[in-house]
């Protein structure tokens, strides 16, 4: 936050939420950061509620989405989602020991919040005095309403939708410029 930071993915899921977590997503927060993160995978000892810090109010929660469009079978869901990504195998770099610069197929709801982030980041490049806030309206506002009609606890508002939160958007009918 302190080095400019206007929007924060948080691929990271914890079953307790520390108060220095929670002051950290405050300061954050209070310094017009948009935070996105990852409501957190099933198993373990923190089964079934959506993890921290996904849970604080100041943070946009997403949830997986298969490719069928269905809550991916090991994403976390509650009322504090918010927004729904594809995050079942999802072609991403891929660090292992033997051979560091590799890629895979990953699933999480650490693969789906960074979807979130990035579109976030491109409202942010194309209409850099968005505040958070607003960045987080449009992201709900535009994405595509899955499951029970309306905010629900495995979509949220829905599944994201790039093309319909991105306000440019190419002209194919003259040479591609951007509208």
């Amino acid at each position: 936050v302190d080095n400019g930071a206007d929007i924060i993915n948080l691929s990271l899921q914890y079953c307790m939420g520390t108060a220095t977590l929670q002051d950290a997503v405050a300061y954050a927060h209070s310094q017009g950061v948009l935070l996105v993160a990852a409501a957190g995978n099933r198993g373990g000892n923190c089964d079934p509620i959506v993890s921290y810090p996904a849970r604080f109010d100041e943070v946009v929660a997403v949830s997986a989405t298969d490719d069928r469009d269905l809550l991916a079978f090991f994403s976390k869901s509650g009322p504090e989602i918010d927004l729904a990504a594809p995050g079942d195998s999802i072609w991403s770099t891929y660090r292992q020991p033997s051979n560091p610069n590799t890629y895979g197929y990953l699933s999480g709801t650490s693969m789906a919040a960074p979807h979130v982030t990035g579109v976030a980041a491109l409202l942010k490049s194309y209409k850099p005095n968005l505040t958070a806030d607003e960045i987080r309206f449009l992201l709900e506002d535009t994405a595509d309403d899955l499951g029970n009609p309306g905010v629900d606890v495995q979509f949220g508002f829905g599944r994201l939708n790039a093309g319909a939160a991105l306000p440019c958007r190419p002209n194919h009918s003259d040479g591609g410029d951007v509208k």
